[in-house]
């Protein structure tokens, strides 16, 4: 069901005169493998474990995409927080008498600092995350492939 699916979206795709998604890559490569037929190899299961394993790399970069994206977007959320909270700070020691001005600016200082190394580690904690489960992704389809490949020799 799934394969009809896949080859439907490659119809529409050729249709939209866009270039299909794998699908369609790999039915032509079957076609061309099959002609070579070799005693004691499934070649369409050889064409089926390799289709996984590119979706499972179209998947693994699209995470890493989606992860990218989700932490650029948090970035600039915070430069616009903290230039709001930089113009709200300016505002407060302006109105402030000289002598409380010295004490508060360090005081804002240290917030600040406090901030900025808690979206530093916000942001390498994001980054980590998006990083490792792209990984698990590509890793899975390995460990998939491993399986496979000792089913076959035990068949074999």
């Amino acid at each position: 069901m799934a394969n009809r699916q896949s080859n439907d979206k490659d119809s529409k795709a050729a249709a939209a005169g866009t270039p299909p998604p794998f699908g369609a890559m790999f039915t032509d490569f079957s076609k061309m493998l099959e002609q070579f037929k070799v005693p004691g190899v499934d070649m369409q299961a050889m064409i089926e474990a390799r289709k996984r394993d590119v979706e499972a790399l179209s998947a693994a970069n699209q995470r890493a995409y989606e992860g990218f994206k989700a932490l650029a977007e948090r970035q600039a959320e915070m430069l616009r927080e903290s230039a709001s909270e930089f113009q709200a700070a300016i505002k407060e020691l302006s109105s402030l008498p000289a002598a409380e001005r010295a004490t508060r600016t360090a005081e804002l200082g240290k917030l600040a600092m406090e901030k900025a190394l808690a979206n530093l580690r916000e942001l390498a904690e994001s980054g980590v995350k998006s990083q490792t489960e792209a990984w698990k992704i590509v890793n899975d389809q390995f460990k998939q492939d491993m399986a496979d490949l000792q089913k076959a020799i035990k068949r074999g």
